[in-house]
């Protein structure tokens, strides 16, 4: 087996330089008194079947329900793609996961970054007053969840947002923000 002598020595120097930048960044934490290696632990309030149990409870649940109610009612939405980063991702992939199930119209989570660069409806099976681009993004800041939704937009599909905040900078370029 022959070893790999081709190093590239400015790669070597880029890495060596980001790992100076990670510890200063570390540094800086640990002087402010900070620990970004500190075990956070939360004590879990409720099971599933307990919020799932107490849901006619849910404070706000007409509120988010009438704003999908509308959509469906509105359109004839056949086809969902959820959109979203990091932990909004993963609601996305629950998103997707229930509309199948119990909508049954198609769903699938994507990245932002991948939802942009793929071919959407490419055998142009759904009309685009059928498809629902859904971005999921808690602060509502997310530059490339926001990319994705202007994306869907310049496509004519009808879009919404969810998150936390019903005036950040994704609104503009929803339909519908929930």
């Amino acid at each position: 087996m022959q070893e790999n002598n081709n190093q590239n020595p400015e790669v070597e120097l880029d890495e060596n330089h980001l790992i100076q930048i990670r510890k200063e960044k570390l540094k800086e934490l640990q002087e402010q008194g900070k620990d970004p290696f500190e075990i956070t632990k939360y004590d879990r309030t409720n099971s599933a079947g307990e919020i799932k149990a107490n849901y006619e409870a849910f404070e706000n649940k007409d509120e988010f329900i009438n704003a999908y109610d509308i959509i469906f009612k509105n359109y004839s939405i056949k086809r969902v793609y959820f959109v979203g980063s990091g932990t909004s991702f993963h609601v996305s992939s629950l998103g997707a996961m229930w509309f199948n199930k119990y909508l049954n119209v198609e769903a699938s989570a994507h990245f932002p970054t991948v939802f942009v660069n793929e071919k959407i409806n490419k055998n142009k099976v759904y009309k685009n007053d059928e498809i629902l681009v859904l971005a999921t993004s808690q602060s509502g800041n997310s530059t490339s969840t926001i990319q994705a939704i202007q994306y869907a937009k310049q496509l004519g599909y009808v879009t919404a947002c969810l998150s936390e905040d019903l005036n950040s900078d994704i609104a503009p370029f929803c339909n519908y923000m929930i």
